[in-house]
C-alpha cells in the first residue's frame, strides 16, 4: 500500500464531510473529494512532507473550491439549483431509524436541516470556517494557518457565523 492510500484510508471520512460542507450540492461534493485525492496523487512529495497531512488535504479542497467558483463566475454559468442535501429523504430516514417518537425524530432532524440550509447560505469564507471549527473540530490556530487569516479574524467570523444562523433559526 503507497503513501497516497494510507491518506486515503486515515482521512477519507473528514475530508468527504468537509466537501459535503462547503459545496453548494451533494455532487460537486463528490467531484471536490475526488479532485482533492487527484491532486494530492500529483503532489505526492509535499503532501508526505506536510507537518500536518489533514490540514494540507483540507488546503487542497479549499483551493479546488475557490477555482471552481471563479470558473462559475466566469463563464457565468451560476443559474438557480438545488441548494444543500435532500432534506425530505433526511427527514424520512431519521424517522426510519430513530427510536424516539416520530414528533422528536421530525423536530430534531427539522432542526439539523435548517441549520444546514442556513450554513449552505453563508458566504463560502464563512462556510469553510464553520466546517473547519464545527464539522472538523480544528483548533482556531489551526483554522488560521489553513484559510491564511489572523486567529482574530477567524474569531470574529466564528461570532458572526454564530449571530446568522441564530437569526436564521429564529425566522
Amino acid at each position: 500500500m503507497n503513501d497516497i492510500e494510507k491518506l486515503f484510508e486515515e482521512y477519507s471520512d473528514c475530508i468527504y464531510r468537509f466537501c459535503c460542507n462547503i459545496a453548494d450540492n451533494l455532487y460537486e461534493a463528490e467531484d471536490l473529494f475526488q479532485d482533492t485525492f487527484l491532486k494530492a496523487m500529483e503532489i505526492e512529495a509535499k503532501v508526505m512532507a506536510a507537518e500536518n497531512k489533514k490540514s494540507y488535504l483540507i488546503g487542497i479542497a479549499i483551493k479546488l473550491e475557490k477555482n471552481n467558483r471563479r470558473k462559475k463566475a466566469r463563464h457565468k454559468e451560476i443559474a438557480p439549483e438545488a441548494r444543500g442535501f435532500d432534506r425530505e429523504s433526511d427527514i424520512l430516514e431519521a424517522v426510519a431509524m430513530d427510536e424516539k417518537s416520530i414528533e422528536d425524530s421530525f423536530i430534531e432532524k427539522e432542526q439539523i436541516v435548517r441549520v444546514r440550509e442556513n450554513l449552505q447560505e453563508l458566504a463560502p469564507s464563512y462556510k469553510m470556517i464553520a466546517s473547519l471549527y464545527y464539522g472538523e473540530s480544528m483548533p482556531i490556530k489551526e483554522i488560521a494557518r489553513i484559510v491564511k487569516l489572523p486567529q482574530g479574524t477567524v474569531k470574529s467570523r466564528l461570532y458572526k457565523i454564530r449571530g446568522m444562523l441564530r437569526k436564521g433559526l429564529e425566522d
